[in-house]
């Protein structure tokens, strides 16, 4: 609040210099009676037990003896200036912090009032013309004062609002991450073999059908390997189905290894996995295969295992689908698994249809 607000609140309570000499008349019996006053005012309060239980104890009300003495001191000396007006404003923000309702601040406001009327007409007695001038400048002053407790007040539970909005969107953004991130999650539990972590079957063929497509665009070459393990159903037989899990998801480390960040690696079904190499030729997915073999080769001794590997290959504008691509590269796998392991066959070298 500024000078000018002020002096506008003044005027519009019809608080002038002249009509406040009322009430600076009238002080020095509200100071014989202050006590008096103050304690039948703290009385009635002691009677509500919402009201006893936000003040709290002893020390609580002798806190707000303290506090009301020199605020009915302060009704009474008639400046009401930018420091009576701050005063005002600091109330209304410590009872808001207090938690005291607006209704049993207003209630104690009126009983403040009526106490400090009845004091009043002690002091005029039969003079009902200057009882009534001094009680209309106290109730505009007290009505004055409540505007301003109420302006801090209000704009308090304004600021809460505020920032419970606040916070409310910070934890809504939060959960929609949260909520993004676990969705996320969930769809690549769904693309993905549980066991290895890889592409699986469906999520495959999507993949593959993308890029077909998109080597059908760009005019490139696309190399598709279908890779089995020769002994694998020996391994779960002798040494047990951990150990076949094991052997699992050492040739899904191993195909991490050999291929490239853009290859699409997948587990087809229990010992079967494939690969999609964008952009590469029968030539270089050779070249990758037997990268394969010797990256294996340790785990491969290990488990007395080996790798059998068919690669098909589609050219742009080839009368080749997806599934017309894997049984091709299935084809070469079969050839290469009669030979003695570790063999790699391309469609339709090697392959009589």
């Amino acid at each position: 609040m500024d000078q000018e607000e002020l002096e506008r609140r003044l005027r519009a309570m019809s608080i002038s210099g002249p009509a406040t000499t009322v009430l600076t008349a009238s002080r020095s019996v509200i100071v014989r009676e202050l006590d008096t006053i103050i304690s039948v005012f703290c009385d009635g309060l002691l009677e509500d037990a919402e009201i006893v239980k936000i003040v709290g104890g002893k020390r609580g009300f002798n806190h707000l003896d303290a506090a009301l003495k020199s605020y009915v001191l302060q009704l009474f000396d008639g400046q009401y200036d930018m420091a009576y007006a701050q005063s005002r404003l600091r109330i209304g923000l410590a009872h808001k912090r207090k938690g005291v309702p607006p209704k049993l601040y207003i209630a104690a406001v009126l009983r403040l009032f009526e106490l400090l009327q009845q004091t009043l007409r002690k002091q005029y007695g039969t003079d009902c013309s200057a009882l009534a001038q001094a009680v209309f400048v106290l109730e505009r002053v007290m009505m004055f004062d409540l505007s301003l407790v109420f302006d801090t007040y209000i704009q308090g539970l304004i600021d809460d609002v505020l920032r419970s909005k606040k916070q409310l969107e910070k934890y809504a953004q939060g959960l929609e991450k949260l909520v993004a991130q676990r969705t996320r999650q969930l769809e690549e539990r769904a693309r993905s073999d549980s066991m290895t972590g890889l592409f699986n079957v469906s999520s495959m063929y999507e993949e593959l059908h993308r890029e077909i497509a998109r080597s059908e665009r760009t005019g490139g070459v696309l190399s598709f390997l279908y890779i089995d393990v020769d002994g694998f159903k020996k391994v779960n037989d002798t040494r047990g189905h951990r150990d076949g899990d094991m052997l699992i998801m050492a040739i899904a480390d191993a195909l991490r290894q050999t291929f490239r960040t853009e290859d699409i690696l997948s587990r087809y079904g229990g010992d079967e996995f494939c690969v999609i190499m964008p952009r590469s030729n029968s030539k270089e997915a050779i070249i990758a295969a037997e990268r394969l073999l010797k990256i294996f080769a340790p785990v491969a001794r290990e488990f007395c295992v080996s790798l059998s590997v068919g690669i098909s290959v589609r050219f742009p504008k080839a009368d080749l689908d997806a599934e017309g691509l894997v049984q091709l590269a299935d084809k070469a796998m079969y050839v290469a698994k009669h030979r003695k392991g570790n063999a790699i066959e391309v469609f339709p070298t090697g392959l009589k249809s």
